[in-house]
């Protein structure tokens, strides 16, 4: 399961870094990043729901250990829960905003 946190963090580090190289002032950003988008998503959504069972999973074995890692896991099982909220009810926001180009 590790791998799979690199891979969210590479996806989501890449996604950004080709969201700000693209010229957000032109008409064909709208065209070029919805193409990238889309086809990010998915993936984002398949590695985030791998992360948050992960984290899960970690949480769990850190109670049945009585370790002090309880603390760092219990705060990385939130974020990636609410990342996944996010993800989740922003999606609905997308298709809207694609319906209207």
């Amino acid at each position: 399961f590790n791998v799979s946190h690199g891979l969210l963090a590479g996806v989501a580090t890449c996604h950004v870094l080709v969201a700000q190289r693209l010229d957000a002032d032109s008409e064909a950003f709208v065209a070029e990043y919805s193409r990238i988008a889309l086809s990010v998503a998915p993936l984002f959504l398949v590695l985030l729901t791998v992360c948050v069972v992960s984290a899960w999973t970690k949480l769990q074995q850190a109670w049945a250990d009585a370790s002090r890692r309880v603390v760092m896991v219990t705060f990385a099982v939130i974020v990636y829960f609410v990342a996944f909220l996010f993800t989740v009810g922003l999606a609905g926001v997308d298709v809207r905003m694609d319906s209207t180009y």
